[in-house]
């Protein structure tokens, strides 16, 4: 399994549709309610159909994904080179207290290791190096699913604005409502998508240093 996912990329493949997929299908729900256009919920489907969706569905993610990398790796909060001392800091405290002396020196160990190498040099090293870097792979795909979701749901608060400036004066009290209800919606859900993002972009961090460590480092 371990090289299945290896040679076809499929946590990167999933890190894209999955987001694409959901953004569709909300954006399309969005849609309906804000217009009241319902129609083509109720057709019937085809094969046809829903290979245009899942075609729609990857380029979204696509764009959703090459746009939180843009908007993402040029803000400070997400600099893997500023996180070191709070990735190396949080370790020695979680473990501390959980484990045994002895192991405390290999905690210390890594934390020196982690402040001392450059992140990007260790990723780069582990991708051609590694055996596997599977768990890796994992946390990085979480890791851009949530920041695709956190971009989907900014762009749609634009989109639902932008539908009720074009259908204002058609548009019923009701939906107008609507409107505000997925406004509301869709910032909460930019809050938890936020944190989701910036959890899961410490624990990418972290098990990179943790997997060069024990690869590079333990038995020298």
């Amino acid at each position: 399994m371990d090289v299945i996912f290896d040679k076809l990329g499929l946590f990167d493949f999933f890190g894209i549709m999955g987001p694409g997929i959901m953004t569709t299908s909300y954006y399309a729900v969005c849609y309906s309610i804000v217009t009241g256009n319902y129609h083509y919920f109720i057709k019937s489907t085809s094969v046809f159909k829903v290979l245009i969706f899942l075609i729609i569905s990857y380029l979204c993610g696509i764009i959703l994904h090459e746009i939180g990398k843009l908007i993402f790796d040029n803000l400070k909060t997400f600099d893997a080179e500023k996180k070191k001392e709070e990735i190396s800091n949080k370790t020695i405290n979680q473990v501390s207290n959980n484990i045994e002396k002895e192991y405390i020196n290999i905690i210390k160990k890594i934390k020196n290791f982690v402040c001392n190498n450059d992140f990007n040099y260790i990723l780069g090293k582990l991708k051609y190096t590694a055996k596997s870097t599977r768990k890796i792979e994992a946390y990085h795909s979480i890791y851009g699913q949530a920041r695709g979701m956190l971009v989907s749901f900014f762009i749609n608060i634009s989109f639902v604005v932008f539908l009720l400036v074009l259908n204002n004066d058609s548009m019923s009290y009701r939906n107008k409502l609507y409107v505000a209800c997925i406004i509301v919606f869709d910032c909460i859900m930019i809050k938890i998508f936020y944190l989701r993002t910036y959890r899961y972009f410490l624990v990418w961090i972290r098990n990179v240093y943790y997997q060069a460590y024990f690869e590079f480092e333990h038995d020298s």
